[in-house]
């Protein structure tokens, strides 16, 4: 006799080293998933955006005082600095096997706080990631699905984790489940684990199920805040499968080093001036408005003073406003691109099959500058680049 098919909730957990997301789907028998991304936290009045720093902050009793999206507001702000909260910061790090990817890390990685093990500050993480999307889904979902789901039916958690990882990272992060209450050995909930190449590939068909190059082959190519991640797949025996071509190739030159490249050059330009010390908030503003937006070389760029009458003219500072050239960010950007083409080129040469399809994804996916500098390096050479859709959801 056939077992009866139940309604399940399945949860994804995507931790980066800066940034999380958490995605959801409510599995229903004879229905075809779909999955949705969580836009919204507790305390959060209107929707923002889908990333969630991955950060945490502890009381000096090693007690959990904020995590994610409570840290940017002002009032946790105030108790950071009155009470010495003690943050931990890109801690799945401490995952990462030393023997696999040589990583020239931004700046050195910050040690855990507090004699705190990576298993137990990535549980106290996933204890709030967890309570978010209970909190998400009852708020949120109709009844019928929201509060009686989490309640009532079986939750399927899946983490994914860096190309390069492998089962002694796996056997760490289900310590951290486990310890953080997600499954118990007696327990109706699951757990699996999926490489990030994997999410990308399932991600991307999802968005664009038609496109024909999932017939032909496909390299993906998912820019992170310190890697660049590239994947190369062809389609297997049946239209549902497909099949990894060569070993995932993980490079020590994600988006972050953009950031890190314009925080040299603010050093340089600024480093004997009285504007020395904005420059942290400087870096912050390139990071969230001219990094994603920027588009043209030969336009310049102004990232606004803590006040309007400030004018400096050598510093290229007018009226409260530091003009960056447009031609001096590109710059930033070329290390990068330059990882993007050869990382490309390199899995064409020991494929064992031709691709000429480029897919990109990640942080920087939705610049038009990188894709324009990425599809002018790979043209040449017969490749075809393009993002999906929605390369910003990613």
């Amino acid at each position: 006799m056939p077992q009866e098919q139940k309604t399940r909730l399945l949860l994804g957990f995507r931790i980066g080293a800066t940034h999380s997301r958490i995605s959801y789907s409510i599995l229903e028998p004879g229905k075809g998933p779909e999955i949705r991304g969580i836009h919204q936290f507790p305390g959060q009045p209107i929707p923002g955006k889908a990333t969630i720093p991955s950060v945490i902050y502890y009381s000096r009793d090693g007690e959990v005082r904020a995590a994610g999206n409570d840290v940017g507001r002002d009032c946790t702000e105030a108790l950071i600095r009155n009470e010495n909260w003690v943050k931990a910061e890109r801690f799945v790090l401490h995952f990462q096997p030393k023997d696999k990817v040589p990583r020239q890390n931004l700046t050195p990685l910050p040690p855990l706080p507090l004699r705190k093990t990576a298993v137990e500050v990535l549980s106290d993480f996933l204890v709030y990631l967890n309570n978010s999307a209970k909190w998400y889904i009852r708020e949120f979902l109709p009844v019928g699905s929201g509060s009686i789901t989490w309640d009532k039916v079986p939750i399927h958690y899946v983490l994914s984790h860096p190309n390069e990882w492998a089962e002694p990272q796996q056997s760490l992060m289900r310590q951290a489940v486990e310890a953080a209450g997600l499954i118990t050995d007696n327990g109706q909930n699951q757990l699996s684990f999926v490489p990030e190449g994997e999410a990308c590939l399932d991600f991307s068909i999802r968005l664009e199920p038609t496109d024909p190059i999932w017939r032909t082959g496909v390299i993906i190519i998912t820019t992170n805040n310190e890697t660049v991640d590239i994947n190369s797949y062809t389609s297997g025996t049946s239209q549902a499968t497909f099949i990894e071509t060569t070993e995932p190739q993980c490079y020590a030159r994600g988006s972050g080093f953009v950031t890190q490249a314009a925080q040299e050059h603010l050093y340089g330009l600024l480093k004997d001036s009285r504007f020395h010390s904005d420059i942290p908030d400087m870096v912050q503003y390139f990071n969230r408005v001219i990094k994603p937006a920027f588009c043209n070389p030969g336009e310049a760029y102004y990232i606004p003073l803590s006040s309007t009458r400030d004018t400096h003219v050598r510093l290229h500072i007018r009226e409260g406003k530091l003009r960056l050239d447009g031609a001096d960010i590109a710059t930033f950007y070329q290390p990068l691109i330059k990882c993007i083409i050869d990382g490309a080129l390199t899995q064409r040469r020991i494929t064992r099959r031709p691709l000429y399809n480029v897919l990109l994804l990640g942080n920087l996916a939705s610049n038009d500058y990188v894709l324009g500098r990425v599809q002018d390096g790979l043209k040449p050479h017969g490749a075809g680049v393009k993002r999906p859709s929605a390369s910003a959801q990613m």
